[in-house]
């Protein structure tokens, strides 16, 4: 869960680095900042996981890491919404 932590922390700053160069259409920035906060809520998630992992209750931290999976696998079909909207 520590190394899902660290992932999901650099993650969304190479989400921000994309955001920030502004060579994306409408369509790419949309899916970027969704994915932005996909990745934010993961993290509070995987945070609280980890609590709740530490005091033994190892079933509802299981169902915070799915959670966090589902995040990661949402972001990507996003993109694959539309083809051919990544850059200009």
């Amino acid at each position: 869960m520590e190394l899902a932590l660290e992932n999901a922390t650099t993650t969304i700053s190479n989400i921000r680095s994309l955001l920030n160069t502004g060579s994306f259409k409408p369509f790419a920035l949309a899916c970027l900042q969704n994915c932005l906060d996909l990745y934010s809520e993961a993290i509070v998630t995987l945070v609280d996981g980890v609590a709740v992992f530490l005091t033994g209750h190892y079933g509802i931290a299981n169902v915070k890491v799915r959670a966090v999976m589902e995040a990661a696998t949402t972001c990507e079909e996003v993109f694959n919404q539309k083809e051919g909207e990544y850059t200009d």
